[in-house]
């Protein structure tokens, strides 16, 4: 049983992934992971409405302590706090006093008092570089902030925004100055601030700019051959066609856009804030496309594919990651495979798994 009453009320809080009761408990005066209180429960909060939106309705919490030997936390006590539901989990150090709770921080590498099993995903808590109470806010940083800030919001908004091509190319005209003068290209490995999803937002709405104005009569023309194609062997020279095109696009173009009724959804931060709805003949062809060769190159993929997992793996160490994804994901790469090893006798089933 708990001795601290201070301790438990905290600890109850969490249970219940009940941001107000912390709100109300947690001292002012102290910071939390380096940020002050309320910065801390935003982002804690971010979490509790991620783990409710999942089902669950609790946290189960089990004592534990930081084991790494290269964190100057090593030894201290924390929890890990599991979602009844999920099974999704975070881990936090509590730092006290006797009476105190003086810090809370994300844990590394936490060792519970017995192993637990089936564990989902893990949570941590993230904080920009400008959340820290040692980050010195300048009127020219809080004059980015609201400019990024206000610009991000003229396109994430809820409901979703419906954009075409031309009024996403006027965004990009109307904010080049805030973006390339005053907070400049956007550092995926560098430091994240306040104005980064602006950074980020801008950075991918400008490669997919160029990206379809380069393209977008091939793209047009991609459409119209596909209709005609007739059986499997123009099928693949058509994915063989515009393999280049299709490699060279933005990951978001690839990875992060989908149909929509007659429209193309764009989960820009993957479901954090709401996402932006492509319209137009440009965005339709383009998208239209990638749709096509995606469906189109995996279902082939499946079928003529060469390597087992375990071969995947021998060829990622002996490749690197990006060359053997590259190659695993390449058709033209597996029917070679397939051509080689049949002229020295061997034949691969098809659909292999």
């Amino acid at each position: 049983m708990l001795r601290n009453s201070y301790l438990a009320t905290i600890l109850s809080a969490f249970a219940y992934l009940d941001i107000d009761e912390l709100r109300r408990h947690l001292k002012d005066e102290y910071t939390y992971q380096d940020t002050t209180k309320e910065i801390f429960l935003s982002k804690l909060e971010t979490i509790f409405m991620s783990l409710i939106n999942s089902g669950n309705t609790e946290f189960l919490i089990f004592p534990g302590v930081c084991t790494s030997n290269t964190c100057e936390d090593c030894c201290k006590k924390g929890y890990r706090f599991i979602g009844e539901y999920s099974r999704d989990y975070l881990d936090l150090i509590f730092e006290m006093d006797e009476e105190n709770i003086l810090d809370i921080f994300d844990c590394e590498d936490l060792q519970t008092e017995y192993v637990i099993e089936c564990l989902g995903g893990k949570y941590n808590i993230f904080l920009d570089l400008d959340d820290l109470v040692t980050f010195h806010k300048t009127p020219e940083y809080w004059s980015k902030v609201y400019g990024a800030e206000a610009a991000f919001n003229e396109i994430i908004t809820n409901p979703p925004m419906l954009l075409d091509f031309e009024e996403i190319s006027n965004w990009l005209d109307k904010h080049a100055m805030l973006n390339n003068l005053r907070i400049g290209n956007y550092d995926t490995f560098g430091a994240k601030l306040k104005w980064s999803p602006f950074s980020k937002l801008y950075q991918a709405c400008r490669d997919f700019k160029l990206y379809i104005s380069a393209h977008l009569l091939e793209f047009i023309q991609a459409n119209i051959s596909l209709k005609k194609i007739k059986n499997e062997d123009q099928l693949i020279e058509w994915i063989f066609q515009y393999e280049t095109i299709y490699n060279e696009a933005p990951f978001d173009l690839t990875c992060h856009i989908y149909r929509e009724s007659i429209n193309f959804r764009w989960d820009f931060t993957w479901g954090i804030v709401n996402p932006i709805l492509f319209t137009g003949e440009d965005f339709l062809e383009t998208c239209s496309f990638m749709e096509s060769y995606r469906k189109h190159n995996d279902a082939l993929l499946d079928k003529y594919n060469t390597l087992t997992a375990a071969e995947y793996k021998e060829l990622e160490k002996s490749q690197g990651f990006l060359i053997s994804y590259s190659n695993k994901r390449s058709l033209r790469f597996h029917l070679e495979e397939r051509k080689a090893l049949e002229d020295i006798g061997l034949h691969i089933p098809f659909y292999l798994k």
